[in-house]
Formats: structure tokens, C-alpha cells, sequence
């Protein structure tokens, strides 16, 4: 007999249950987006479970960049089921650039534990023209000069300046300029 008066060789019998394990799907693979400086839109992370057991999960964005935020940092989704992330891409204080992030879900999924998506953000400028004149008159004057400006934020390309060599000739016929 044993100290608690069990009289089998073994007294302790233990019976477990291990519970199914979850699957992990996360659409879409990837983020990439162009905004407007000073502007943001708002993409959604799906993360679903194929599994048949519950799935727990964290999501964090590495390097904890300020344009790129998410609506939750952690979660369960049942058997089946799926939930979504909304994800906030900021440029309202970006200047003009790409920025990349990565966003990490990490799951109690045996098989697909951590899943890596990639953002991009390519933040343009907004463009705008300025002109000295809103009208030349070349009866009063053979040659004129028109300043042009960009008062927005991104450089500004003009392709094409039409011309007429019998009427009149614009030099230079393209141009940037920036911000």
C-alpha cells in the first residue's frame, strides 16, 4: 500500500485531452499604399482560424512606427471564424518618401506560430502650379517671360509646352519644379 492506502501499483492514473490545434490565415499577404502628405486612409488585416481549436493571438508592428497603427494588439477567433484588424496608415506629419513596416502576428498555431506582412506607405506630394501671368500679350511685348511655381508639396513635372513656331515659341517645352 501506498501512503495514501491505495493498495495498486500504480495509484496515480492521469487521463488528458489535448485539444485540437487552431490554423492561422492572415489576408492579405502584403500592404502597399500611396497617400497624400498630411492625409491617411484605413486598410483591414483579416485573421482568420482554419483550425478546431481556439486561436490566441498578439499583433505588433515592429519598430512601433507612428504612421502605421492597428486597432487591436491581441485577440481570439473561434474555430472557423475570422476577425478583422483595422489598420490606420498616417501621413497627416510625413514628408515625401517611402516608409516600410513590418506587421507580426504572432498565434498559438503549432504549424504557423508567426506570420510577417509587409506595409509599404509611399507618401507623394501634392502638387500645385503658380503662374506670374494669367495673360501674355505678345502684341505689347515680343517676348515675355512667365514664371512658374509649385507651391505644394511634391515636385512638380511638366511633360509638355505646346508651341506654335509661326506664332510663337516657349523655351524651355518641359520642366520640374520642385516643391
Amino acid at each position: 500500500r501506498d501512503h495514501y492506502g491505495n493498495a495498486s501499483l500504480i495509484s496515480n492514473v492521469v487521463q488528458a485531452v489535448t485539444e485540437p490545434p487552431p490554423d492561422i490565415e492572415v489576408r492579405p499577404a502584403s500592404f502597399s499604399d500611396s497617400v497624400l502628405t498630411g492625409f491617411s486612409i484605413e486598410r483591414s488585416l483579416t485573421i482568420a482560424n482554419a483550425g478546431d481549436g481556439l486561436l490566441l493571438f498578439d499583433l505588433s508592428i515592429d519598430g512601433s512606427p507612428a504612421w502605421l497603427t492597428a486597432s487591436v494588439s491581441s485577440g481570439e477567433v473561434d474555430p472557423g471564424d475570422s476577425t478583422q484588424v483595422t489598420l490606420r496608415f498616417d501621413a497627416q506629419e510625413l514628408p515625401v518618401a517611402d516608409y516600410e513596416a513590418t506587421i507580426r502576428v504572432q498565434a498559438n498555431d503549432p504549424e504557423g506560430g508567426i506570420v510577417l506582412v509587409p506595409a509599404l506607405l509611399h507618401v507623394v506630394g501634392e502638387l500645385d502650379i503658380a503662374v506670374s501671368h494669367a495673360v501674355l500679350d505678345f502684341a505689347s511685348y515680343p517676348e515675355a517671360a512667365l514664371r512658374v511655381a509649385n507651391p505644394g508639396t511634391g515636385t512638380l513635372h511638366v511633360a509638355l509646352i505646346p508651341s506654335d513656331p509661326g506664332l510663337f515659341q516657349v523655351t524651355p517645352s518641359s520642366l520640374e519644379v520642385a516643391a
